[in-house]
């Protein structure tokens, strides 16, 4: 008995090892703290930046960004100046384009600066959008799944960027920076491919406990499982600006993903190493317009709206190599994110996120 006990608790001891050993960092770079409170802003003659933020008197105000500097938003408030009384971008950008808008800096509208921790969402965003999996492959490899990219709905309402994030039973809390697409007109299956999308920082948060539990076996990626996994209430935080590039393609290329936990990085990597690039995302995301994915138990819609992609979804576009998970970590909740961590997603253009676990 003594005998079989000590291999148990070798045996025991061998797997927590393992499992602590797989789950380390890729990285060992420590987090600049100036890296959350500056944030590079693109000039208006390659992107339009927006942000939105609350006045005096509680109205939604918006700004067209030109500053984001020690933890301060400098930018033309467009409502203030009498370009506009819509407080959101996507309509506005709808209604008088990329040029009519960028004219605005240059006729003499006086900026204002804002505390960066004032900024609320960027846009009205949605409940039900779009995931998609295994977009880079060394992050396919290092969970084990197959290297092709897969889809799944994400139906979490986004929630500002420095919002907290409830653990509350997540087992297996893990963390994933992403670049949301954001489409700025309503997208029909069929349709042409739009010229323009926004981009959003996001950080997708997934219940990796809740996706193995209710992934079932002989059904395609992405049908199963993900939905149940990514779709809770505070699991879609997103970053405090909406960027409409001039050159969509060119400038997503620019990007590079940074993810820290409690200060060291996790995460980094190039948009332009996913395998799907986004108009090839939007293509495959309606060849899949009519398969049936599961949420619950009960079967689901991929899109929002039937054949449509409505203004104000985020396809969130798959993450970079250095999340938590791994196979032989799974059963272990002590290497998962726990109550007390923080979590920072940067991106030059993008703004920043910071999320504490709670």
């Amino acid at each position: 008995m003594k005998k079989i006990l000590g291999w148990t608790v070798l045996l025991t001891a061998g797997a927590f090892a393992v499992s602590v050993y797989v789950s380390q960092p890729l990285f060992h770079e420590p987090l600049d703290p100036d890296g959350i409170e500056s944030v590079n802003i693109a000039p208006v003659s390659e992107a339009l930046t927006f942000a939105r933020y609350r006045a005096g008197d509680g109205a939604l105000h918006l700004l067209l960004v030109t500053e984001f500097r020690a933890g301060r938003v400098t930018g033309f408030d467009l409502i203030s100046e009498g370009a506009t009384q819509e407080p959101d971008p996507i309509p506005l950008f709808k209604s008088f384009g990329y040029d009519a808008i960028a004219q605005l800096v240059a006729v003499g509208a006086v900026p204002v600066t804002v505390d960066a921790a004032a900024l609320e969402l960027p846009f009205n965003a949605r409940e039900h959008n779009i995931g998609i999996g295994a977009n880079y492959r060394e992050h396919a490899r290092e969970s084990s799944i197959p290297e092709s990219p897969f889809v799944f709905p994400k139906l979490a309402l986004p929630t500002p960027w420095s919002s907290d994030v409830a653990r509350d039973d997540a087992l297996l809390l893990d963390y994933e920076a992403e670049l949301g697409l954001v489409a700025l007109d309503n997208l029909a299956v069929g349709g042409p491919a739009p010229e323009r999308m926004g981009l959003v920082l996001a950080n997708e948060v997934t219940d990796r406990w809740a996706l193995l539990r209710n992934l079932k076996p002989g059904t395609a990626m992405g049908t199963t499982g993900f939905a149940d996994g990514k779709s809770r209430a505070g699991f879609a935080p997103i970053g405090p600006l909406l960027v409409i590039p001039r050159e969509f393609e060119a400038f997503c290329a620019r990007l590079e993903l940074r993810l820290y936990v409690n200060g060291r990085l996790r995460q980094r990597d190039h948009v332009a190493n996913m395998t799907w690039r986004p108009i090839e995302i939007l293509l495959q995301v309606f060849d899949r317009a009519q398969v049936p994915f599961y949420h619950r138990g009960r079967a689901i819609s991929l899109l929002p709206a039937p054949g449509t992609m409505p203004a104000g979804t985020i396809v969130f576009s798959g993450t970079p190599a250095g999340v938590v998970f791994k196979p032989l970590n799974v059963w272990n909740p002590w290497v998962y994110l726990r109550p007390g961590d923080e979590v920072v997603v940067s991106a030059d253009f993008l703004g920043p996120i910071r999320n504490r676990i709670r």
